[in-house]
């Protein structure tokens, strides 16, 4: 069995581990011993302490969104891709590992840039494809004719902790993940929709 990587243990760690939450409880039950319980302090106040300290200790261990994000960034700046004026971002939440942030972002192990060019005849698509789990990126290129049909299709889907909205620019079989929560790329999208329409 292989061993997960940092990006793996990110997406299947909980919010509250089990332990986490028993040590919760026992903090509790130890603040109403000693405040409560006649002569309760001597007891209650060091098992208090040795939870709180037990439950930080395991909260250091979790991984954090902040580092996720810094892999992410490494990857874009390790594989040279660039960001141009008419770019659209985001995670492809039809992916296999998915999760709510603590900011209440949903995020997933693969993430799209896609840099678009508009043309007299046509719009360029260079898509790339990142997988943070495998720290892989795959390029893509498409060029639509203005007279082939873009479509955007709008979906919700389920995911522990909530329910997102996804959507996908949708011609010629191909399917590119877009956010539509970004006034920017709202306006970017509208702008294809118009042009391929």
């Amino acid at each position: 069995m292989k061993n997960k990587n940092k990006v793996e243990q990110y997406f299947e760690q909980k919010s509250f581990s089990i332990i986490e939450i028993i040590l919760l409880v026992v903090s509790v039950i130890c603040v109403f011993v000693a405040i409560f319980v006649q002569g309760g302090i001597p007891m209650g106040l060091p098992v208090l302490l040795v939870c709180l300290v037990v439950f930080c200790v395991l909260r250091s261990f979790k991984i954090k969104d902040a580092e996720i994000e810094q892999i992410l960034n490494k990857i874009i700046e390790e594989n040279s891709i660039e960001r141009l004026e008419n770019t659209i971002e985001c995670y492809d939440l039809k992916s296999v590992l998915k999760k709510k942030r603590n900011d209440g972002k949903f995020v997933s192990s693969k993430y799209y840039i896609s840099n678009i060019t508009f043309c007299a005849e046509a719009t360029l698509f260079d898509v790339y494809s990142i997988d943070l789990v495998e720290k892989t990126v795959e390029k893509m290129s498409y060029n639509v004719n203005c007279n082939e049909r873009i479509n955007l299709n709008e979906e919700f889907i389920r995911i522990s902790g909530g329910t997102a909205s996804v959507a996908y620019l949708e011609f010629s079989s191909c399917s590119i993940p877009v956010t539509l929560k970004d006034y920017k790329t709202a306006e970017l999208v509208e702008k294809i929709c118009k042009i391929h329409k």
